[in-house]
């Protein structure tokens, strides 16, 4: 027989089923314990990664199910929640979940994305990749992983490939575009990192506060060359890393218009004057962390 415990007890069905559609795995009163009265229930869920687990609560004495119909309903569930859930030790599937948009201007349709994160559990980072839609949108899950993140786009139409990157401090949006790619090139220099990994590790990680230092930093510089050729500029306070970003925004003409002035090349890096500008900027605006050994190479080419 399956026992359903009490509320004031343990809590919970020893019996969990997962459905991923938010419905509970409920049975008529007629099949409790041969009781037809309105047995008074409740239903709870707690999400646990990427796995929803659902039980009974039972305000009432300790119940037994008896009915056979009813015991085999209940195994088929739980052997369904531990395969959807990574097995019957209480192990369930977790990492971080990215999402955003790559674009150089126009979107990078077709691009192959990879977040390389902190490991959850283990020591290698945790490379996981993507691919972005018609509109540069992508959604990838880092199994394992955790941020932060470094994030890259890349495509290849006919012998030009576009490289472009951006850093994830936290699941959600994450962006990739020339600005962000500036941003990163000047987080390396900002922290003495000597490659992109580097970023992941707390002897060179930016905080949050570096980040937001970082891209208003990048965005005077940017502002400056589309001001010089009389062009409307990236509005204050706009996020391109983390914020929403749509193609053919302002945000997105402001792109655009640097490649129109070739302020960004066809690969979608920087020119060498406006990522000069913008790494010294983000240098300058960027402390080093406490402890970070110094000669570090700074920041590189984009594309």
């Amino acid at each position: 027989m399956i026992k359903l415990w009490e509320l004031g007890d343990v809590r919970r069905s020893p019996v969990l089923g997962t459905f991923l559609d938010g419905s509970c795995l409920c049975w008529p009163d007629s099949q409790v314990n041969g009781d037809a009265r309105n047995a008074e229930r409740t239903c709870g869920v707690v999400e646990l990664s990427s796995c929803r687990y659902f039980w009974f609560f039972i305000e009432r004495q300790v119940m037994t199910i008896s009915n056979k119909f009813s015991r085999n309903i209940l195994a088929l569930a739980f052997a369904a929640s531990l395969v959807a859930c990574g097995g019957g030790s209480g192990s369930s599937v977790s990492g971080a979940v990215l999402k955003g948009v790559a674009a150089t201007g126009a979107a990078m349709a077709n691009a192959t994305v990879t977040a390389t994160c902190l490991p959850i559990s283990g020591t290698a980072s945790v490379v996981t990749t993507s691919t972005t839609d018609a509109n540069g949108a992508y959604v990838v899950t880092a199994a394992n992983g955790k941020p932060p993140c470094i994030v890259s786009a890349v495509r290849t139409v006919g012998t030009v490939v576009t490289t472009l990157t951006s850093i994830a401090l936290a699941e959600g949006t994450v962006n990739i575009n020339p600005i962000t790619n500036l941003l990163v090139q000047g987080l390396l220099a900002g922290k003495n990192a000597p490659d992109l990994q580097s970023l992941l590790l707390p002897a060179y990680a930016p905080t949050t506060s570096d980040v937001a230092a970082a891209q208003a930093a990048v965005l005077v510089v940017v502002n400056a060359a589309l001001a010089a050729q009389n062009l409307p500029p990236i509005a204050a306070g706009t996020d391109l890393v983390a914020g929403g970003f749509v193609i053919g925004s302002a945000a997105d003409v402001a792109l655009d218009n640097l490649l129109v002035i070739g302020a960004v090349t066809a690969t979608g890096a920087a020119s060498s004057a406006l990522q000069d500008a913008a790494v010294a900027a983000v240098d300058a605006a960027v402390p080093t962390n406490p402890g970070t050994p110094t000669g570090g190479t700074g920041g590189t080419g984009g594309g």
